[in-house]
């Protein structure tokens, strides 16, 4: 039997009682209003609980994966009367034919990310509603382009749609109904190409323009930190990620760290956390539920920023004020630590044998968390 290394905690399982509160709080965590979808969600159950600390391996929420009903009056009725509210909020009626005349034709999407097609006295109206916000097309041009990868209009007949980026296209045949189409792209529409056409017929270009109306009519707080170096970084980051995110202004800017060529931004909001990473032509960002039970960290697994390099983050409760490191034999690095989120860069010697040690520290430099483990675990 081999000696633990001094001022490490033995490994050991998870008492049960904390076992069962974590899996507890999770459970409860997954029912909260703000809900990701059905895939994250499936993904976030697959939880390691190793030696006090918990993996949670988990994937971005994609929008074009979101189910498509064909018509729901109810939901409808909801997003229609937000959108006239962010109209008459901006003082922008003028514009647009009365609530009383606004006829929903198909709505698509979910709770997260959902577009309803309508007509306002006859004329294509498109109504984008998040969790957080409500956006809506001009009449003017009678079609949508959000932040969040909506592309709306009108089509005589069944329309492929192409977004070609700096970094690959994609296509997508979008909802149609009573010659409107929208599309979910899951795509960032900020440089991009967009052609749309019939599936094997000729394809026209579709020029963005920006909507009518995008109006934050249920803040979960306020507008998030931007002007900082920390806020900059993960607003510019958010706004390159090459699949949006939704809501990305409710993410307080967390951890950061440098690397050649790019930045890794974590941000944090009421109850997601999103990691994101940009370079010189995208961006990827991914988007987790909060989940930290009865434990002072959570670690995520490493991401892979390319040449080499990798980062480990995660994210820590509001007792642990600095986080160090250390990979195998080197010595315990300081990680980037923000709003209770940490990152720290990988040396590139690391390999899944190699031993990860943790301590964290509270306010007045107290020990509040140590552990060790192997790299891959």
């Amino acid at each position: 039997m081999t000696d633990e290394p001094r001022g490490i905690t033995p490994r050991r399982p998870l008492p049960p009682e904390l076992r069962a509160q974590l899996r507890a709080e999770f459970d409860e965590a997954t029912t909260r209003k703000r809900k990701l979808s059905t895939p994250a969600l499936a993904a976030a159950a697959a939880v390691a609980l190793l030696a006090g600390t918990v993996f949670v391996l988990r994937q971005t929420p994609d929008p074009s994966t979101a189910t498509t009903a064909a018509y729901d009056p109810a939901v409808a009725k909801v997003a229609l009367d937000r959108c006239w509210s962010a109209v008459r909020t901006r003082n922008a009626t003028a514009r647009f034919p009365d609530r009383s005349l606004w006829t929903p034709v198909f709505t698509v999407g979910d709770s997260q990310l959902g577009v309803v097609a309508a007509r306002a006295d006859g004329k294509p109206l498109f109504c984008q509603t998040t969790p957080t916000t409500a956006t809506v097309s001009d009449p003017a041009t009678a079609a949508l382009f959000s932040r969040e990868g909506v592309v709306a209009g009108e089509a005589d007949d069944q329309v492929a749609l192409t977004v070609a980026t700096p970094v690959g296209s994609t296509t997508v045949h979008p909802e149609l109904r009573d010659h409107l189409f929208v599309a979910l792209t899951s795509t960032n529409l900020t440089g991009a190409r967009i052609t749309a056409g019939p599936p094997d017929g000729p394809q026209r270009t579709l020029t963005p323009a920006s909507p009518a109306i995008a109006f934050r009519d249920h803040p979960d707080g306020p507008f998030a930190d931007r002007t900082s170096p920390e806020g900059i970084a993960l607003g510019d980051c958010l706004s390159r990620a090459a699949k949006p995110v939704v809501d990305p202004d409710s993410y307080e800017p967390g951890a950061f760290v440098t690397y050649p060529g790019g930045r890794f931004s974590i941000g944090r909001g009421p109850f997601t956390v999103v990691f994101c990473r940009w370079g010189e032509q995208r961006g990827d960002a991914s988007v987790e539920t909060l989940v930290l039970g009865g434990v002072p960290a959570l670690f995520n697994r490493s991401t892979d920023l390319g040449n080499g390099l990798r980062v480990l983050t995660g994210q820590l409760t509001e007792a642990v004020a600095t986080l160090d490191v250390g990979f195998g034999d080197g010595p315990l690095l300081p990680a980037s630590v923000a709003r209770r989120t940490f990152a720290i860069l990988v040396p590139a010697d690391v390999d899944g044998s190699t031993l990860v040690r943790t301590v964290a520290r509270g306010p007045g430099g107290e020990v509040v968390f140590e552990n060790e483990w192997p790299f891959d675990s």
